[in-house]
C-alpha cells in the first residue's frame, strides 16, 4: 500500500475529488492523506473521527453518506444540502 500511495502523491488530480479519511485508519496514516491533500487544488479532505480504514463503527457509514451527498450537491448544484 505504501508504494501505491507514494506514486499517488505524486500525481495532481485535477478533477474535483472528495477524501475520505479515518482518523483511526491503520492502513493509510493521517500524514500520507494530508501530503496527498495539500497538492491538490480542487479536492475535499474529511476526516471522520474514530473510523478506521474500513469505517465499520456504528455511525461511520452515516457520515460517509452525509459527506458524499455534501460534495456532491456541491459539484452539481453549487450548493451546500
Amino acid at each position: 500500500m505504501i508504494k501505491v500511495i507514494t506514486y499517488v502523491i505524486k500525481k495532481k488530480i485535477e478533477q474535483p475529488s472528495l477524501i475520505l479519511q479515518g482518523d483511526c485508519d491503520d492502513i493509510v496514516s493521517i500524514s500520507d492523506v494530508m501530503e496527498f491533500y495539500k497538492i491538490q487544488s480542487n479536492t475535499q479532505l474529511e476526516i471522520i473521527c474514530g473510523a478506521d480504514h474500513r469505517f465499520k463503527n456504528v455511525g461511520d457509514i452515516d457520515k460517509i453518506i452525509f459527506y458524499t451527498k455534501k460534495f456532491l450537491n456541491m459539484q452539481f448544484h453549487g450548493e451546500n444540502r
